[in-house]
Order: C-alpha cells, then sequence, then structure tokens
C-alpha cells in the first residue's frame, strides 16, 4: 500500500527486507534521524537493535524510540 501512494504521488522509495543490524553494518553513520516506534516489545533483543540505530545515525544526530506505556 505504502509502495502504491508513494508511485501514484511520484516519490522515490526504496524499500529493503534486511534487519536494522545488517542495515548498520552497511551504512554506518548514514542518517540524520532513525525512529523506532512501538516495535522494541516485539523484537527478540531490543538492546541489539538500540546499537544498530544508534550506530545509523550521524555523530551528534538523533535516535528516538517510542515504547508503549504496559498496560496496568
Amino acid at each position: 500500500m505504502a509502495r502504491l501512494h508513494a508511485e501514484e504521488r511520484g516519490v522515490k522509495v526504496d524499500y529493503q527486507h534486511i534487519s536494522v543490524e545488517a542495515m548498520a553494518v552497511q551504512k554506518p553513520g548514514f542518517y540524520d534521524v532513525v525512529t523506532c516506534m512501538e516495535m522494541l516489545e516485539h523484537v527478540p533483543d531490543p538492546a541489539s537493535v538500540i546499537r544498530a540505530c544508534s550506530a545509523l545515525v550521524r555523530p551528534g544526530w538523533l535516535c528516538f524510540f517510542l515504547y508503549p506505556k504496559p498496560h496496568r
């Protein structure tokens, strides 16, 4: 669906099926900002994901993680 919307609007999007750890090896320091929204609770090794995301951003830039508040 997202790919179709991008094509309709003439936006170039590069979709990849790759782990964040593998991408961190391929593109260290490539991004200004990395966001992870409500996904850390679904991965087997959240610390590995956080380290990889940190490796993806340029020095001094930003990683943003949103972790949902547990239900009571």
